[in-house]
């Protein structure tokens, strides 16, 4: 998987005792995790991720809350998503532009298949653009 897209969780139960989902690496979420973090308690229009990866993949959740994400291409092509259920991720490859804006009280999981390294992020947005 190469572009960016949305993933579908599954779902168990709906009743009184709550709903159930899933991720499994190598099969739901498409590598295997390395890393596993969440960013929670941003005020309203938090803007974090603001950078892009030189290796690597993540698929983003919200398991709260509503957040926007939007990407950028190489090309400068831009897609945006809304975050708002927790049974549907977003799959990010690497060689994109994001950008994070968190509702207050939303809770943003990440799923990443590198362990961090401040050596892969790519931190300015004409440095990305210009494949450097």
């Amino acid at each position: 998987m190469n572009i960016p897209g949305l993933i579908d969780f599954p779902v168990f139960g709906a009743g009184p005792d709550g709903s159930l989902s899933f991720a499994e690496a190598e099969g739901l979420i498409p590598f295997p995790i390395k890393r596993v973090y969440w960013i929670y308690g941003a005020a309203e229009n938090t803007i974090r991720g603001d950078h892009a990866h030189k290796a690597g993949m993540q698929v983003l959740l919200a398991l709260g809350g509503k957040v926007e994400v939007e990407l950028t291409d190489r090309q400068g092509k831009r897609s945006g998503y809304r975050l708002e259920k927790p049974d549907t991720g977003l799959f990010v490859p690497c060689h994109y532009w994001r950008k994070v804006i968190m509702d207050e009280n939303s809770i943003l999981v990440s799923f990443a298949s590198e362990s961090y390294d401040s050596q892969n992020y790519i931190t300015d947005y004409e440095t990305f653009i210009n494949g450097v």
